[in-house]
């Protein structure tokens, strides 16, 4: 096997969608993969390992930003189109091309990296740590009456996909700054978010889109698609709900009543963070069914910047120690600062308080993830006795992450 790693180019890209497909197990989709190529693939940021001419792994990291604990947009390198032929597994490549994509990623000053994992244990031994879960929701509408009438204030109202967008996004930017974990979106994104799963930008789209107007602005929207499903003559339709993001508790009750009261449906799906108050509104809780599963993954590619960038959840200082042979600039003694006029993060060789690796760290930074439970399975070494103690208070968050499916 001679193996040669390059940068992918425009005429490598038919190779890219064939193995893209072949490693998730999907049919070949010409018209979708057309539009990522134009539109959102960052060729720049590719390394793809070729044998004999042939393309058998491949990685491409998208430019993003991403929401942290207290409002600020943090630069993410956002983590895709990664996958090696079966025939070419247990060879290194995996690991040669996350081994450019990480020193790629740091050069250009990104502190943080995620991903989406389709097998949760791949990552870790990079770095990467899950930061926090979602819930897969399945509610039945028939039972699904509010304990209270929601705020009558706002109005729902039909938005045309041609205006979606422009209307969805600042609704969008602002909700950024109130919940962590959410990611920037380019144009190419919007669109693909607008296109139900299986819709091709040529095509009409399957999703619906409503705003929740309040007169002065628009205080959240949704975007859904149903399933038209019928037994023995009754209606057993399933409404989907892709996205549905509220500034306010009135636009959130009232976009999901209006979700469960829609014609014909017996059942609403969606994905949502497990904090959500929907369980609290309605009178029955039983009419919501909820799968817990893992969500974003998240790597500290730069621990003082990705530190410094956060505010927490108390005033403290702690030396943070960090196990990182993947990323040796990282493996060391960090002072953190945590006050009321701003956060800091520096090296220390001052004795730690806490021990744990890179991939712990991207666990908890987000505020998803508790730090005792980390210390009681093994991941934190507590050498002061108050030290997971103190890391919790500081790391956690009021609202949970919240990583909508995003590339």
């Amino acid at each position: 096997m001679n193996l040669e790693y390059r940068k992918l180019t425009l005429d490598d890209f038919d190779a890219v969608a064939a193995l893209d497909e072949m490693v998730e197990g999907e049919l070949p989709n010409p018209e979708r993969a057309a539009y990522w190529r134009d539109n959102a693939f960052e060729f720049d940021r590719s390394m793809a390992a070729f044998d004999e001419g042939q393309l058998v792994g491949q990685s491409m990291t998208y430019s993003l930003g991403i929401s942290v604990p207290g409002g600020s947009i943090v630069p993410c390198a956002g983590i895709s189109w990664i996958g090696v032929l079966p025939t070419h597994r247990r060879r290194g490549i995996m690991r040669a091309m996350m081994r450019w994509q990480i020193d790629d990623i740091h050069e250009r000053g990104e502190p943080l990296a995620a991903l989406y994992a389709s097998q949760a244990p791949i990552y870790g031994r990079f770095g990467y740590g899950m930061s926090h879960f979602q819930e897969k929701w399945e509610i039945d509408a028939d039972n699904s009456a509010f304990e209270h009438e929601p705020d009558p204030a706002g109005q729902i109202r039909f938005v045309e996909y041609e205006e979606a967008a422009a209307t969805f996004k600042p609704v969008h930017e602002q909700a950024m700054r109130l919940f962590p974990g959410m990611v920037t979106r380019s144009d190419a994104f919007w669109t693909a978010r607008l296109y139900d799963d299986g819709s091709v930008p040529s095509q009409p789209p399957k999703l619906f889109y409503v705003a929740y107007d309040a007169g002065a602005e628009i205080e959240g929207f949704a975007a859904y698609s149903i399933d038209n499903k019928w037994d023995d003559s009754l209606p057993r339709q399933v409404l989907t709900v892709k996205e549905l993001i509220a500034l306010s508790d009135r636009a959130y009750a009232g976009l999901w009543r209006f979700c469960l009261d829609v014609d014909l449906v017996s059942t609403v799906r969606a994905v949502r963070p497990p904090d959500e108050p929907l369980v609290w509104l309605l009178a029955d809780q039983r009419a919501m069914k909820r799968d817990v599963a893992d969500s974003m993954y998240l790597r500290v590619v730069d621990v003082p910047d990705a530190l410094s960038a956060c505010e927490y959840g108390t005033e403290d200082s702690m030396v943070i120690e960090v196990v990182d042979e993947f990323c040796p600039w990282n493996d060391g003694r960090f002072l953190l600062d945590a006050g009321p006029d701003g956060s800091a993060c520096s090296p220390t060789t001052e004795s730690p308080d806490v021990t744990m690796a890179a991939r712990e760290l991207g666990s908890l930074y987000l505020g998803g993830v508790n730090a005792r439970s980390l210390h009681r399975a093994g991941r934190i070494e507590d050498h002061s006795g108050d030290g997971v103690a103190r890391l919790d208070r500081m790391f956690r968050s009021t609202v949970s992450p919240w990583a909508h499916m995003a590339w």
